[in-house]
């Protein structure tokens, strides 16, 4: 039977390492045996924390200097700069020991807009949204998210006259990003909202719009956001069907009315049930696995619904019931090895980040060398060579239902693994360890191998010691003896004896020259990042 009932035993390496993979992108040995030593109680602590930024905004690589929030006009164009602002937030990611990231990118992937159709400066405010309340308030950044510019602009709310209402927002504000769209039971009924619902919806939301910058901010987050402008507003009241208990919104004649307004008709989706659980629903398939079975549903989503809505879509309580439960380790059935771990296929954020961090990779320093960081490291290594071949054009989705693999049925995350992107997954060993781009470029960086190994590994002149790590730590179950037999002497040893890799180590521990050890570790290396095992997190 599904359970939410805590777990409240220590985690152990393979539990401590599938929540790491679930929640965060930096993975480490280190991490990884730390939470080992924790129960999901002390670990989900740990987690939970925000975590401040390491540089509170990006640099413009020409100058080495903020733009941002600073007065400044830069000297780079802007399609450049928002390139560094999305690599400043990967960067962030792969830096960041809690959940806030990985929680960030969920929420975008529910409240989609595109880097691409907007300037650095407002979708810098965008971001700043997320972080705000990642951790704190759902119900809140939906409602805020409904005045952010790039929002307003990229579902054509900005263009929502009384005169000449737009449905587009209101539309996928239901859809997409709140109640969502339940089975058709007449004519425009969508069983949790109908075509007239969203005309009034449409109606109520007339005259929000554009705003400069410096102009209107959000009195509780002091970032900017879009105006109020009662001379485009629909003043009248608004009257939703049977779907949302045939609530009245009376209409305001001032712009301040029209943020009671707004206020009113959040509340009034938020007190739906099925929001919770739609929500909840598209969270269990980001963190959990993609089959919601009755039992599932009943058991599993159904409270941490309840959880949600009963603390006001304070987050918190929700993400603490399930990363607590027996459920998310597996463990409320016979067999702790058949549903939860290893179901998900990584994205390629995932699959990236999580080997950059575990492999340690140097990331050239920002204040050294702003251009290296940014443009060659981040922006064309990693961005442009990694995640988008990967099928993650980060930030720049394809449409406003967000990226497949978090909302197409059947497959969902097995969207991210096809014959466009296996190329790119397959080559991540060999860009990471030989420093090179996906077509041969100079990524800027590269993983030592060597010292990595020498550091990290006892015994490590045991041939099957060094096997075991990788394959121990990188893959979320254990592997038959055949396949352990195929990493160890197909790929590492070549078929040479052992005796051959522990007298080529004790060459390289007395003379620091690395020619002949470095081979059989990249090969291995390379070889468990481009494995079937490695797609799983």
């Amino acid at each position: 039977m599904a359970s939410l009932s805590p777990k409240t035993t220590v985690l152990g390496r393979r539990l401590a390492a599938h929540l790491l993979r679930r929640t965060t992108y930096n993975l480490t040995k280190t991490r990884i045996d730390q939470f080992a030593l924790l129960t999901p109680t002390q670990a989900i602590s740990i987690l939970l924390t925000k975590n401040p930024p390491t540089l509170s905004e990006p640099l413009e690589a020409a100058t080495g200097l903020p733009w941002l929030n600073n007065d400044r006009e830069p000297e780079t164009d802007d399609f450049k700069l928002k390139g560094y602002l999305r690599a400043w937030w990967i960067d962030e990611a792969l830096k960041d020991t809690g959940i806030e990231h990985k929680l960030i990118f969920f929420f975008h992937s529910n409240l989609v807009t595109n880097v691409q159709e907007t300037d650095s400066y407002r979708y810098w405010d965008h971001m700043s949204l997320f972080r705000y309340y990642v951790l704190s308030d759902y119900k809140k950044l939906c409602s805020k998210m409904a005045t952010d510019i790039v929002m307003l602009y990229y579902l054509n709310n900005a263009e929502n006259y009384k005169d000449n209402p737009n449905e587009n927002f209101a539309r996928e504000n239901f859809e997409l990003f709140t109640v969502g769209k339940g089975p058709q039971i007449g004519p425009g009924n969508y069983t949790f909202y109908t075509e007239q619902d969203i005309q009034e919806a449409a109606r109520l939301l007339t005259g929000f719009g554009w705003a400069e910058r410096s102009e209107e901010k959000d009195p509780e987050t002091s970032i900017s956001r879009g105006g109020a402008n009662m001379y485009n507003h629909d003043s009248g009241e608004k009257i939703f069907t049977s779907a949302f208990q045939s609530r009245h919104i009376p209409g305001s004649d001032s712009s301040e009315g029209m943020w009671v307004e707004l206020q009113s008709f959040y509340d009034m989706i938020f007190d739906q049930d099925e929001t919770a659980k739609n929500i909840t629903r598209k969270l269990y398939r980001y963190l959990v696995g993609k089959n919601i079975t009755p039992e599932i549903e009943n058991d599993i989503i159904g409270p941490l619904a309840t959880t949600l809505k009963s603390n006001d879509y304070q987050v918190i309580p929700w993400l603490s019931q399930l990363l607590l439960s027996q459920h998310f380790y597996d463990e409320d059935d016979s067999d702790s090895k058949d549903e939860i771990i290893g179901s998900i296929v990584k994205s390629p954020l995932e699959l990236v980040l999580q080997a950059m961090s575990f492999l340690k990779i140097a990331v050239p320093d920002v204040q050294v060398d702003a251009v290296k960081h940014y443009d060659q490291f981040y922006c064309d290594g990693i961005m442009h060579n990694m995640l988008e071949p990967g099928g993650l054009d980060i930030f720049a989705p394809v449409n406003v239902a967000g990226y497949a693999a978090y909302y197409q049925a059947p497959g969902y995350s097995r969207s991210w693994f096809n014959g466009g992107t296996i190329y790119a997954r397959y080559k991540l060993g060999t860009m990471l360890l030989n420093g090179e781009t996906l077509y041969g470029g100079d990524l800027g960086s590269k993983v030592d191998i060597v010292t990595f190994v020498q550091n990290n590994i006892p015994g490590t002149d045991v041939a099957a010691n060094v096997v075991h790590f990788f394959i121990d730590y990188l893959f979320p179950e254990a592997i038959p003896d055949d396949r352990f037999d195929y990493f160890l002497n197909t790929v590492f040893l070549n078929k040479l004896s052992a005796i051959n890799w522990r007298i080529e180590w004790q060459k390289f521990i007395n003379s620091g020259v690395d020619t002949e050890v470095i081979i059989p570790l990249t090969n291995l290396v390379t070889a468990v990042l481009s494995s079937p095992e490695y797609q799983l997190g």
